[in-house]
């Protein structure tokens, strides 16, 4: 496995290398390429000491990670949109992973546009792995692995592109995968039996949700539920059902966007990214 993990040089940024060791506990021979951005329109005698801060702090991260048997490569460039170059890294050195962690809803690093973490889930092509400052939160026995998926699908084909992965990782950790479906009303409002609204969400969900259900399972998952719930924001849904089901991974679809309109709309993707309590593996589904 390679693994993009953009840095800033904070200790916010540094934080997803605890998960990026998480990421990696099983796989031999993982590959990291620490990635540093500089702003293309600073003085050079400032991108000179920049350089030299990054290239420093670079090396001590190396050296803690190839103490856990990773091959660690280190890269510290310039460029006029962090986000755009981090996107073209990636697919330039054919990673496998993005990870990297994000200010969340009101860091004051957040651009006016979007995040770069949003930035870059919305234009990378590889599946990306980030969390907010709530999701970086680790407990000193998380390393090993995560106990419940949390996967939210929609019953597209295109959403069920996340299933692959989300699997893999659950597989490695043993963890539980808990499918969630949301039934989202046909008028908006609340339904004036939510008793009923709740039994019937629930039973859309199981019937929506066979096929996957099967898929994981024949990969090789003993521990697979399905979850329904009823409501009209996708988003709030899945915050409230990761909080429900204790997950400590999400695995979801981003449709993303094409063009100069995937810089400039939310997606499900990042409205949970600001807010979930766990990170966020995201597959964008093209």
């Amino acid at each position: 496995m390679k693994i993009l993990v953009p840095l800033d040089g904070s200790r916010l940024a540094d934080g997803i290398l605890a998960h990026v060791r998480r990421l990696t506990a099983e796989v031999a021979g993982a590959e990291v390429t620490l990635l540093q951005v500089l702003p293309a329109y600073l003085a050079a005698d400032e991108i000179a000491l920049m350089r030299d801060e990054a290239d420093e702090h670079h090396a001590a991260l190396a050296r803690l990670l190839t103490h856990e048997g990773l091959t660690v490569r280190s890269r510290v460039d310039v460029a006029p949109d962090p986000a755009e170059h981090v996107v073209d890294t990636a697919r330039d050195l054919g990673v496998d992973l993005i990870a990297l962690s994000t200010h969340g809803r009101s860091g004051p690093s957040r651009w006016l546009r979007g995040s770069v973490a949003e930035r870059v889930l919305r234009g990378a092509t590889v599946p990306v792995y980030t969390a907010n400052p709530q999701g970086l939160v680790m407990t000193d026995d998380a390393i090993v692995g995560w106990r419940r998926v949390l996967v939210p699908l929609d019953g597209s084909e295109r959403a069920t592109r996340v299933l692959p992965l989300a699997g893999r990782f659950a597989l490695a950790s043993d963890a539980e995968v808990v499918l969630l479906h949301i039934d989202e009303p046909e008028v908006p409002g609340v339904h004036p039996v939510p008793e009923v609204a709740a039994m019937k969400a629930q039973r859309r969900a199981e019937e929506t949700l066979g096929q996957a259900t099967e898929q994981l399972r024949r990969a090789g998952l003993e521990r697979v539920r399905v979850l329904g719930r009823y409501g009209g924001d996708p988003a709030h849904e899945v915050l409230e059902a990761a909080r429900e089901v204790s997950a400590d991974l999400i695995a979801i679809a981003s449709h993303g966007r094409t063009g100069l309109a995937r810089w400039r709309f939310g997606s499900v993707a990042e409205k949970v990214l600001r807010a979930a309590e766990a990170p966020l593996l995201i597959v964008r589904a093209l």
